[in-house]
């Protein structure tokens, strides 16, 4: 690895740095470190140095992560996220793109907090944001970490500038990492913001547990030993102890309102054990050895939080102290440390179904985080739904969205060939409305082809998008029935003509067409009459243009239309309608209206969507063509 330059005052890691399981990664880390190395020492985010805070944040996510992907992200965050120009460094390392993009956009919930706004471009991108955490719980960890050290930052630099920063973080990310179930990450941001915000209930609770900290640290040795005593019958035993968080027993004061000194339960112990049977083995001998206090028993393994958090609660007294024991599995203590970050949610690590669950689990959690955040509008959600498709990454739309409106938003051909669709691996029809933590999968064939009813009937789409799509759809194939139609009458024509040398390329040319296909779909449209250009054989384009024009004109008549009155008119050329027919207009989407015997075949064979061109017509009392007037 390149050494630091000589004006770097904060060095980056190095591969001494790098615990074991990441020793594989040593040639991305030098890639990482090398780019990191050359950026200005100057650059900063709120005073704080990028390269410092890099360093700072990948050294916290090995903490928290054993993979190499996220301590890259980490290290390289600060960069991709407050500076200007781009590099090749974060495509460069594979993987780790989606990663940094996706905590960057986590930003736009900032900005929607700090603004108090109902933007649509914002709300549109917190939905986004809300999609991409659920699909990667990574990038939460990654942006949960920056608050951490940036709140790190603050401590020592107190200016007042930071107090809407720390704010936010108690309005935002505290109760995200809550929600999260991420324990550590929520008690450290929990006792350094209560820091920040009101220092001296900070110091005063800190100093006294430093002073009676002596006595009670022996004293909880002492119950330790007694436990590991009472409970050596359950194997593999593991006792903890610690005094409770400086946040937590602030709260405890506020909410009785008396002093720290008159808070007794500032003492805590943990029990972890291999199995459930065995958390409740524990409880029985504890209860049957110490002197329990019953309102402060809890059990979160019947009964789990919210936020997926799992243990036995209780309390005991010997007289004088009161201790608060917590008993969970290695598993529940893992979860409750680290939320759904301990799920390692990576495809290649779990099953199809456990990363279902674990997924559909994170986006319950982020919306209901996100509908307690006063400062956000109160629909952000409400009219949207959140489905998982069957490779389980996460996709949001209308609420009220159907299996097809699902299958065009995935690719338009999906949508085109879906003929069913599954949910949660049950038949389920194409007009069934989505809902959040569905998990769909579309069915399709190759023959399988819209319908007409997707259109006209109101509970197969709702997306415009998929109507559009759809429409079009549609159109191209009325398109290509006129081009295939045209073929046959242009093949009629030239036989009728005797001609059997025929240049289609140049008539393309000479009549302004973009291609040959158009020039076709318009003769089998009745747009354009084959007499009109075989029977005159121009060998000019401005004899060409000349005899069309001829043409046209010998074929445009008044005629009576029902709603308009008396309007001019193209006489189609397949029919020939005379003053004595009984006609019927047709309204073309390009050339205006033609007129029609009512017993043209063409007219009879129109589809039922062409049908609705079709316009009630007649012919004036006083029959004069265009030419004439």
């Amino acid at each position: 690895m390149n050494s630091t330059p000589a004006n770097h005052v904060y060095p980056l890691l190095s591969l001494e740095d790098l615990p074991h399981h990441l020793q594989p990664y040593t040639h991305q880390f030098e890639q990482a470190c090398h780019f990191i190395n050359k950026q200005l020492p100057s650059a900063n985010i709120e005073g704080l140095p990028l390269t410092k805070l890099a360093k700072n944040m990948a050294h916290a996510m090995m903490h928290y992560s054993h993979e190499s992907q996220s301590t890259l992200a980490a290290l390289l965050y600060p960069f991709y996220c407050y500076q200007t120009t781009k590099s090749e460094i974060y495509t460069s390392i594979r993987a780790i793109g989606q990663l940094l993009h996706g905590a960057k956009a986590m930003g736009s919930i900032d900005t929607v907090y700090l603004q108090q706004t109902s933007d649509l471009k914002q709300l549109e991108n917190l939905r986004r944001m809300t999609v991409a955490m659920a699909n990667d719980i990574r990038i939460v960890v990654i942006k949960l970490i920056e608050q951490m050290q940036l709140l790190k930052h603050f401590l020592t630099d107190k200016q007042l500038t930071h107090q809407k920063a720390v704010q936010k973080i108690t309005d935002i990310y505290i109760p995200l990492a809550n929600r999260l179930g991420m324990g550590q990450i929520k008690q450290q941001l929990e006792d350094d913001t209560l820091q920040y915000l009101h220092p001296k209930a900070y110091q005063h609770i800190y100093q006294t547990l430093k002073r009676i900290g002596d006595p009670d640290t022996l004293l909880l040795k002492q119950i330790t030993q007694t436990l590991q005593d009472k409970l050596q019958s359950i194997p593999q035993l593991t006792i903890t102890s610690r005094f409770k968080h400086i946040y937590s027993i602030y709260q405890k004061m506020k909410k009785k309102n008396v002093p720290i000194e008159e808070i007794y339960d500032h003492m805590a112990l943990r029990i972890i054990v291999p199995t459930v049977a065995d958390c409740y083995n524990a409880l029985g001998l504890i209860q049957n050895t110490w002197q329990s206090i019953p309102e402060e028993f809890d059990d979160y393994i019947a009964k789990p939080k919210p936020n997926h958090y799992q243990s036995i609660h209780t309390a005991i007294t010997d007289g004088t102290h009161i201790f608060e024991i917590q008993i969970r599995t290695q598993a529940m203590h893992q979860q409750a440390e680290f939320g759904l970050a301990s799920h390692r949610v990576y495809k290649e690590m779990q099953s199809d179904r456990a990363l279902y669950v674990t997924k559909q689990h994170c986006l319950t959690d982020l919306l209901h985080w996100q509908f307690g955040l006063s400062n956000l509008p109160t629909d952000t959600h409400f009219n949207r739904v959140y489905v998982f498709t069957p490779q389980n990454q996460i996709i949001d739309l209308p609420h009220g969205a159907t299996s097809i409106d699902l299958a065009y938003y995935i690719h338009s051909d999906i949508g085109n060939h879906c003929c069913g669709a599954k949910c949660r691996n049950q038949i389920v029809p194409l007009t069934y409305q989505l809902k959040t933590g569905d998990q769909i999968e579309i069915l399709t064939h190759p023959k399988a082809k819209p319908s007409r009813d997707w259109l006209s009937q109101p509970n197969y789409l709702i997306t415009s998008k998929a109507k559009h799509k759809v429409r079009q759809w549609f159109k191209q194939q009325d398109y290509m029935d006129f081009v295939s139609a045209g073929k046959n009458i242009l093949k009629k024509a030239l036989k009728r003509n005797h001609l059997k040398a025929f240049s289609l390329d140049d008539l393309v040319l000479k009549l302004n067409y973009k291609n040959s296909q158009d020039l076709l779909a318009a003769i089998g449209n009745n747009q354009l009459n084959p007499v009109s250009f075989l029977t005159t054989q121009p060998t000019t384009e401005t004899e060409s243009k000349t005899t069309l024009q001829k043409t046209q004109q010998t074929t445009i008549q008044l005629v009576e239309v029902t709603g308009i009155g008396k309007t001019s008119a193209h006489l189609a050329q397949c029919c020939k309608p005379t003053p004595t027919s009984t006609i019927i207009g047709y309204i073309t989407k390009n050339r205006g209206v033609y007129i029609h015997r009512t017993d043209c075949p063409n007219i009879l064979r129109k589809t039922k969507e062409q049908k609705k061109r079709l316009i009630h017509a007649s012919w004036p009392t006083s029959d004069h063509s265009i030419n004439d007037r």
